[in-house]
């Protein structure tokens, strides 16, 4: 489901059918207007796709509430290697409850996409713990947030080590000065 007007309505019809696909790998719900009520659906009916390797939700409107019903989803999926969760206005809350959600599990995760959720500096330890036991990371996207100077150190930090896989890192529109 990809670029259309799904919104919360049509979200929790999806939820119905995501229920009944406990062996679903690849689950793409982007740019559909879905809320926090579709997202707390959706979020709620991931958890039972224990298979899902590739999670794309970006571009929606889920906000805190979904964000973190989805992390308690995410907690489930040992095998996810692509998860694409930008512009869902997360904030810092919804994201350090996946990134320590992320942290656990999904130990071969390739590509992490949490651009553009007004995620500030007070997230960024709990990112760089996740991202730091990400040894697979190939694409790591903190773009259009607002991690500022002591936010990218502290990620990029956890970058330093063993991440030889890692191809690109996209911090752009962070409000970054010379440090």
């Amino acid at each position: 489901f990809h670029n259309n007007m799904t919104g919360d309505e049509g979200a929790i019809a999806i939820s119905e059918v995501v229920k009944r696909s406990p062996l679903l790998e690849d689950f793409r719900c982007s740019s559909t207007r879905v809320g926090s009520d579709g997202g707390i659906a959706l979020s709620e009916a991931l958890g039972t796709c224990t298979y899902l390797r590739k999670l794309d939700l970006r571009d929606n409107m889920f906000g805190l509430e979904a964000g973190i019903a989805l992390s308690k989803a995410l907690s489930f999926h040992a095998n996810l290697t692509e998860v694409y969760l930008s512009y869902l206005n997360l904030e810092d809350k919804g994201a350090i409850a996946i990134a320590d959600a992320l942290k656990s599990t999904a130990p071969l995760l390739e590509v992490l996409e949490i651009a553009g959720n007004d995620i500030t500096a007070e997230a960024a330890p709990a990112l760089a713990a996740c991202v730091a036991a990400k040894q697979h990371l190939t694409k790591l996207n903190l773009a259009e947030n607002e991690l500022k100077d002591d936010g990218a150190i502290k990620i990029s930090k956890a970058l330093e080590e063993s991440h030889d896989k890692l191809k690109e890192v996209d911090v752009s529109s962070n409000s970054l000065r010379r440090i």
